[in-house]
């Protein structure tokens, strides 16, 4: 993970380098500012669920007509379900397939914990799984992560089941260590201030692999946010920290 970082550091920098001395356009055909360059590049995933344009799909008033359909995945805090979200304006057989994580009522703090850490807008990256929205379903005592789904399931689930190419080793190996660069950097890709994420729970059945044979982050409940506000205390009594690649 560390030598893909570095060289894709070394590329960006040598990039920033070559784009400095271009000289710049002017008028009619002048390129794309910082935020709409940014866009672009967060839009243009080839995401598995169209969906994921959006950082966060605001509602609140009644909840999503999701179908649930197939468990995916248990954990200790939550269940994850492929889902159907009906498409708005539309009849009743258009549906999106997405991923919902569903914590029961004694895992809230873990609920609101991912759910704060996935509505900050800085967090959008190509390598972060996207957030569609969160929901309180408190009728069934249930409180809901709708994300995109990616089909292929995480990555300890893809090596088991799969040969992997060196390429696609690079693929897999490049794109996780920009995730996680782009967890702890203090800055988006546009140079914009961000809060610094640890993720504190990293390991193979918490990273999805998408259609393109990347990898994207998933799974924020321990996740922590390096904010100004955050003290020595808040450190040392912020759970349980674990490191497990198997």
């Amino acid at each position: 993970m560390f030598y893909w970082y570095r060289v894709h550091r070394h590329r960006k920098l040598t990039q920033e380098q070559w784009d400095s001395k271009k000289p710049k356009r002017k008028g009619k055909g002048k390129g794309l500012d910082c935020s709409d360059a940014c866009a672009i590049m967060m839009d243009d995933d080839g995401s598995d669920s169209s969906s994921t344009h959006a950082n966060n799909l605001n509602h609140n008033t009644e909840p999503l007509p999701i179908e649930l359909d197939l468990q995916v995945g248990k954990g200790r805090f939550a269940e994850v379900y492929k889902a159907k979200l009906r498409q708005p304006s539309s009849s009743s057989d258009q549906f999106e397939t997405v991923a919902v994580k569903i914590f029961p009522e004694e895992e809230y703090a873990s609920w609101k914990n991912e759910k704060d850490i996935f509505s900050d807008i800085d967090l959008r990256h190509d390598n972060v799984l996207h957030f569609l929205t969160a929901e309180e379903r408190k009728m069934s005592k249930q409180y809901w992560l709708i994300t995109a789904f990616h089909p292929r399931g995480n990555l300890h689930e893809y090596l088991t089941r799969n040969m992997v190419s060196w390429e696609d080793l690079r693929g897999l190996g490049g794109s996780l260590a920009c995730g996680v660069a782009h967890l702890h950097s203090d800055h988006t890709a546009c140079g914009q201030p961000k809060v610094p994420i640890v993720h504190r729970d990293l390991k193979s059945s918490n990273i999805l692999v998408k259609q393109d044979l990347t990898c994207c982050l998933c799974d924020f409940g321990l996740g922590l946010r390096l904010d100004n506000t955050l003290t020595v205390d808040d450190l040392a009594n912020s759970g349980q920290v674990r490191g497990n690649w198997c």
